[in-house]
């Protein structure tokens, strides 16, 4: 026994000194104690022997293969063949069979935190291969399964572990291997999420054809595995999925190269339980602590998966859930009181002081913002079923925006308002109020905001590619300093800005001391960055607050949080483009019009010649909205009744049921003057 364990001794020394000397003859290591790391110290072959005998002479003969002072390459496993593998594939799966081997494949330079240095070529040579094999049947698309299930992470596993997985990500989308192996790999990967991080940062740097792919790839693994669970009892199975396409979804965060849209799964879009989900998500987080991961499990979880149709179905639900409750306390209320308590929000509004009545009601501390709301223009009969409601916040909306008010800057290039850097107006406020009380009653506004201001209501970070969307003079000229090859000294520029305050010179410092410090090559970058935050954040900061107090009103500490900026946008303001051969597809006739009839006809033909604007005005003056829903115009339910025989009388509507009341006129030319009048003067007039 003594014999036998000098001997393992011996060769483990034996094995220390080839591995110093010659390495492991793997093309590139990251094992400090190797001769084949690129890092490794240039030793003598005497510095070698003494390290050894150094080793043997400080560590007992049971621990030298534990020892923190010396780590042993691993060697590559070879893969049981499946039935029908050559050797040339047997070789392949040795490859892949072990981290160490991973983690330096296809290496070139050195690794840093930002860039796994992946040569690519190299990759879809590789990658060429596989394909090959598996193409002449040498090799399965399973054949990493089980490589996967039973993958060798050395001692010093997280030096090549993140980048392993990065290469299997890769390498399963690129061959399109099979379902179960991409699964296989979530699987490994949420075992080993410590090194999430660090593979996420790695997936920053995919070429973007590679990164789409593997998108696309993850997402018909998580819908081919929604689909064979037959109950809701194994959902958790999902999870490992779920994080690994989490991971590429927060990297497409930080820097967007697909649409968002991609992340949504059609498939669980189509069958989510709306109910269920708001259920979960109602539930307290004391209680989803001593719950089964089963059992709290939530596509709410994983937002991103979520399309905004059922966002915003969830919203509206918990938007339900407050009306309910709100109705049962009035009629408790009234029952005790012997009172009458209404379950409306009721505002009444002048036309000529809509701003001061609206701001004088809504800021009565008496009041229930959280209620349906129901308008009532003084001196009009019209009752409020929707319509009137929806043109009561286009027309104060508008009012809000006008220049006389001085709250926005209109950027005519771009048709998009900022705020004024120079305004404390307390309408801002009253605009965020009116904003969430929008999406509180479903109706959409036409705004014209950059996605800046919807990022920042998101709390998610803006800077200089959000500037980019709306002021292309200030930043082309900060390009312009970034770009000069010389000394930018000579523009003599100081860390402060000037603009214009509704005709008055201003000047604000953006840092202390701004005035005396001047921009350099050496700090012209942070000139830039604090340029673009004075115009995004500092500048703007009180007149944004004031807004964003007001939107959280209505809006703070629900389901919103779950909305990407886009999403609240679309939310908010509906879809401004549209086609009207979707409405018309789905349109409904009533009161003895058909498809077919000739004023029926004539209608389609006349607003179809239309131009865009005058689409807009269409649609605002039958729905009470110049933008499309969510889900485009085939959502809506369109009706187009039959309103007497031809007259002179114009065309009505009532908004709250898309319903237009049409007179058969006698002649197409007739119509199409009638049908200009009534939306070219649809304020006030006509709508219900």
């Amino acid at each position: 026994m003594i014999e036998e364990t000098k001997n393992t001794y011996e060769q483990l020394l034996k094995k220390a000194y080839i591995q110093m000397t010659v390495g492991c003859k793997r093309r590139m290591c990251l094992n400090p104690y190797c001769y084949s790391n690129p890092s490794f110290p240039n030793m003598s072959d005497q510095e070698c022997k003494d390290y050894v005998l150094h080793l043997a002479s400080t560590v007992e003969p049971q621990l030298l293969a534990k020892t923190s002072n010396f780590i042993f390459c691993t060697e590559p496993s070879y893969f049981k063949c499946h039935n029908g593998e050559t050797s040339s594939s047997n070789s392949y799966s040795a490859l892949l069979a072990n981290t160490e081997n991973l983690g330096v494949l296809f290496l070139y330079g050195t690794l840093d935190s930002q860039d796994p240095k992946i040569d690519w070529k190299e990759f879809l040579g590789f990658s060429a291969e596989i394909k090959g094999l598996i193409k002449q049947g040498a090799l399965k698309d399973d054949f990493l399964v089980p490589i996967l299930n039973e993958l060798q992470i050395s001692r010093y596993g997280k030096l090549y572990l993140p980048r392993g997985y990065l290469i299997l990500l890769c390498l399963i989308s690129e061959l399109n291997l099979s379902l179960s192996t991409m699964g296989a790999l979530c699987v490994s990967i949420s075992v080993n999420s410590w090194m999430n991080e660090q593979l996420g940062l790695w997936v920053d740097s995919l070429p973007s054809e590679i990164f789409e792919k593997t998108i696309r790839k993850l997402q018909d693994t998580l819908t081919a595995k929604y689909q064979s669970l037959t109950t809701t009892s194994n959902y958790e199975e999902m999870i490992p999925i779920l994080k690994t396409i989490g991971i590429i979804n927060q990297s497409n965060s930080r820097k967007e190269r697909v649409s968002y849209r991609i992340f949504y799964n059609q498939v669980i879009n189509s069958t989510l339980s709306i109910q269920e989900e708001y259920r979960k998500w109602k539930i307290p987080t004391s209680n989803k602590r001593k719950m089964t991961p089963n059992q709290r499990f939530s596509f709410l979880d994983y937002s991103w998966v979520i399309d905004c149709t059922n966002k915003t179905k969830l919203l509206q639900h918990e938007n339900y859930e407050l009306i309910e409750q709100e109705f049962n306390q009035f009629l408790l209320i009234s029952l005790l009181s012997g009172g009458f308590t209404s379950p409306y929000l009721n505002l009444e509004i002048n036309r000529e002081h809509m701003v001061e009545d609206t701001m004088q009601q809504i800021n009565n501390k008496d009041i229930n913002l959280k209620k349906p709301l129901r308008i009532k223009f003084i001196g009009e009969e019209g009752v409020d079923e929707g319509g009137v409601k929806k043109e009561f916040f286009q027309l104060i909306v508008k009012k809000l925006f006008e220049e006389t008010t001085r709250m926005f800057v209109y950027i005519e290039s771009k048709r998009l308002h900022w705020f004024s850097t120079s305004n404390d107006s307390k309408h801002y406020e009253l605009l965020g109020t009116l904003l969430g009380l929008a999406i509180y009653n479903g109706v959409n506004l036409d705004l014209r905001f950059p996605m800046a201001l919807y990022r920042k209501l998101q709390n998610v970070q803006t800077g200089f590619d959000d500037l980019k969307e709306f002021d292309d003079f200030t930043v082309q000229s900060l390009q312009k300093i970034i770009e000069f090859p010389g000394d930018i000294q000579t523009f003599c520029l100081n860390f402060i800005m000037d603009f214009d305050a509704w005709g008055q010179k201003m000047q604000a410092e953006l840092i202390e001391g701004g005035r005396d410090l001047p921009v350099t090559n050496q700090n012209k970058y942070d000139f830039v960055k604090l340029y673009t935050n004075y115009i995004l954040n500092v500048g703007v900061h009180d007149q944004f607050e004031a807004f964003k107090k007001g939107f959280l009103k209505i809006c703070g500490g629900g389901l919103l949080k779950y909305l990407r900026p886009e999403e609240l946008e679309l939310i908010l303001c509906g879809c401004p483009v549209f086609d009207l051969r979707d409405l018309e597809r789905v349109a409904v006739y009533e009161n003895g019009f058909t498809r077919e009839s000739l004023t029926v006809n004539w209608l389609w033909g006349i607003l179809h010649s239309l131009d865009i604007e005058q689409q807009k005005k269409f649609l605002f003056f039958v729905t009470g909205s110049d933008r499309a829903p969510i889900n485009g115009l085939s959502s809506l339910h369109f009706v187009i009744s039959r309103n007497g025989p031809d007259s002179d009388r114009l065309m009505t509507a009532h908004t709250c049921y898309n319903y237009l009341l049409l007179p058969e006129y006698n002649s197409e030319d007739k119509m199409r003057s009638l049908l200009l009048t009534a939306i070219n003067n649809s304020e006030g007039f006509g709508l219900r």
